[in-house]
């Protein structure tokens, strides 16, 4: 297993590599694992339709189904506490 320091390294070698061969475009290390977009709409349109957009609204439900049979259990319950 690497160290940091040696991933730190790893790391600062390929910057450098990159810097040198001058090369312009970015290298993503992360980033989010994005819906479509034209289907995240679809479902927003839907939900502003049915003007519920708190707790217990259909995706809230469809999510606690869908854990609860991944997870094997017979319920789940989601809620935010913020």
């Amino acid at each position: 297993m690497a160290t940091s320091k040696t991933f730190n390294l790893r790391v600062k070698m390929a910057v450098n590599t990159v810097l040198l061969l001058g090369m312009k475009e970015t290298i993503t290390v992360t980033s989010p694992l994005l819906p479509d977009l034209k289907e995240f709409e679809r479902l927003l349109e839907n939900i502003w339709e049915r003007k519920w957009i708190t707790n217990n609204g259909v995706y809230h439900k469809e999510l606690e189904r869908a854990l609860a049979s991944y997870l094997r259990v017979p319920y789940i319950s989601l809620f935010s506490a913020c």
